[in-house]
């Protein structure tokens, strides 16, 4: 089986922010925002209640890179997502592949039929989970950020 790493270098921004930073995955958001600078320690005095408002924001990942010709020739070509362990859209060259609702270790595409052209731009969607009916619920059972 032959296989493409994603694993590198990609770029985050906060939802809906023109800035991207350069970040390196694999990866976690905190660990992004405290090596742009963008969140202090969490651990440090105060700083927790300025991380967790930080977490209720969505945050989107992009990476692009070539799929090899043989790749895009195959009968099978699969898209595994290794470690998107939270809620998550998953877009390939502007498509919705795939959605997560719920943790799970690894997301499967096969053959998806976005996978056409040499040049491919992968964005997972990161929600933050506090927008909606999960934001009311756990406001209304007195968890708050």
């Amino acid at each position: 089986m032959k296989t493409i790493s994603l694993n590198g270098p990609w770029r985050m921004r906060k939802a809906g922010a023109a800035r991207f930073y350069d970040v390196t995955v694999p990866t976690t958001v905190c660990t992004d925002l405290l090596a742009n600078g963008l969140l202090e320690d969490p651990y440090y005095r105060d700083n927790e209640d300025a991380a967790l408002l930080a977490l209720r924001s969505d945050y989107e990942y992009s990476r692009t890179f070539t799929v090899p010709e043989d790749f895009l020739d195959a009968d099978s070509v699969e898209l595994v997502c290794h470690g998107i362990d939270t809620i998550a859209d998953i877009h390939l060259n502007g498509a919705l592949l795939f959605r997560r609702n719920m943790p799970v270790p690894g997301a499967l595409a096969s053959k998806p039929r976005c996978i056409r052209a040499k040049m491919i731009r992968v964005v997972p969607f990161l929600p933050s989970g506090w927008s909606g009916k999960t934001r009311s619920t756990n406001e209304r059972h007195g968890r708050r950020l």
